[in-house]
């Protein structure tokens, strides 16, 4: 099965309507989406993400180290 990266800017906040129609393609051709943690364009990808009925397919947030050491992450929706 395709994988899709998707990931924006921190300055973003919000998704045009060309861009949620890219991720609902990407959705509709039952590809998996990985997606970064980060605010700005992550989370608008996310809650598009979520706005949308999934079937079958799983997208995953991304986990990153901080500079201390520490990790954080969000869960599988």
């Amino acid at each position: 099965m395709t994988t899709v990266f998707i990931a924006g800017s921190i300055s973003i906040n919000r998704l045009n309507a060309m861009v949620q129609e890219r991720i609902c393609n990407i959705v509709s051709s039952n590809f998996n989406v990985v997606v970064g943690d980060a605010d700005g364009a992550d989370s608008a990808i996310q809650a598009c993400l979520r706005s949308l009925e999934i079937g079958g397919q799983s997208y995953f947030l991304l986990f990153f180290a901080t500079a201390r050491g520490q990790t954080y992450k969000q869960d599988k929706d």
